[in-house]
């Protein structure tokens, strides 16, 4: 979510996992699908809030993540 431009629906996407119980989710993950990640018009830094949801295999909820980060930082 960008915190400026709220309306701008940057979209999001799925990374399957297995395996173990701590997993770091790598730069460059998402692209390629719908995920459109932040670019502000220069010179203008804007403030993002990025979530991230685990899923079982039933699709329910495990845990969540959650951090808010300006972009350019």
């Amino acid at each position: 979510i960008d915190k400026i431009a709220p309306q701008f629906q940057h979209g999001g996407g799925s990374i399957p996992v297995t395996g173990s119980s701590t997993v770091m989710v790598p730069c460059g993950s998402l692209s390629g699908g719908s995920y459109v990640g932040p670019n502000p018009p220069p010179p203008r830094v804007h403030e993002y809030e990025w979530t991230v949801t685990a899923l079982d295999s039933g699709g329910k909820a495990l845990a969540a993540g959650q951090i808010v980060k300006k972009f350019p930082e």
